[in-house]
């Protein structure tokens, strides 16, 4: 055997070796991403890192990755992204942001609850396309407007577009299993166990009264 062969083996085992360093290091950066231009009701932000500190979300307040954010009940919050998109975060929802500007992607990890996202690039935009995870299911748009709803109990996750279109795509065990397109007033449910994704129907008219904004918004007092 060539003698010459492991050295090289070496400093290429060291090179990958430093690539993936660098690469946890740029995830483990912290980004703004935004504020929040509405907030009601008690909305938390739970940092990652030690220690974990824990901290109540206010008007104004930086969107930051690093950290998950939680809805309790009756309480949302509405973001405003760098690129003139918007999030809003329904009561009993839980998630967590990532932010790689390489790519110029955004990952949001729904855990719980609602999430419903209003995409529009504007002519500066340093957003290339947003992409939800929910269980196995990833949401992926440039410019849609749509919600991404979790059910843990049931293992599975839905997707109501309002406006525009959204790439459904099914991982299972991190291999890509099915992929589908979801158009304008469509939705679509797929559960964690499936191998594929089951055709989008047309939405109800029960489906388009929960995602209208008065199901979260206050009411108003009659006087």
């Amino acid at each position: 055997m060539d003698r010459r062969s492991k050295p090289r083996s070496f400093y290429s085992s060291c090179l990958i070796l430093f690539i993936i360093l660098i690469s946890q290091e740029s995830l483990a950066q912290i980004f703004e991403l935004g504020s929040a231009t509405q907030v009601e009701g008690e909305i938390t932000f739970l940092e990652f890192s030690p220690p974990h500190r824990l901290s109540t979300v206010t008007k104004n307040q930086k969107l930051l990755t690093g950290g998950s954010y939680l809805a309790k009940d009756d309480s949302y919050m509405t973001v405003k992204i760098f690129d003139e998109s918007y999030l809003r975060l329904n009561p009993k929802s839980k998630i967590s942001l990532e932010y790689n500007p390489d790519l110029k992607e955004i990952k949001v990890f729904l855990f719980s609850g609602s999430l419903k996202a209003i995409l529009g690039q504007s002519p500066k935009s340093r957003l290339e396309k947003m992409i939800i995870h929910s269980g196995s299911s990833q949401f992926e748009s440039t410019a849609a407007k749509f919600t991404v709803s979790r059910n843990p109990i049931k293992d599975s996750s839905s997707v109501y577009v309002e406006k525009g279109a959204v790439m459904t795509n099914l991982f299972l065990r991190d291999q890509k299993k099915d992929t589908e397109i979801i158009y304008q007033n469509e939705t679509t449910t797929v559960l964690d166990t499936d191998s594929e994704i089951s055709e989008s129907r047309s939405m109800k008219e029960k489906e388009i009264r929960f995602l209208h904004p008065s199901k979260y918004l206050p009411k108003k007092i009659k006087r």
